[in-house]
């Protein structure tokens, strides 16, 4: 999905969001490890004083644009 001007673009329509969503009811059977997985790849790549910075910049950035 592209952004495009503060908006989603309108080639993702609501069905296509639904049917990607549903895709993923049944991950912890098709892929049991997935969870570990993203938990240590976040471990591993964000930490709070990363996640904090990038928190604050947002927040200030969407401040500015009101």
């Amino acid at each position: 999905m592209r952004r495009s001007s503060g908006s989603w673009s309108s080639r993702v329509t609501a069905g296509m969001l639904a049917s990607a969503l549903g895709g993923l009811v049944d991950w912890r059977h098709r892929e049991p490890a997935l969870a570990g997985l993203c938990r240590d790849h976040v471990r591993d790549r964000f930490s709070v004083n990363q996640t904090v910075e990038g928190v604050g910049r947002s927040l200030t950035a969407a401040a500015r644009e009101g």
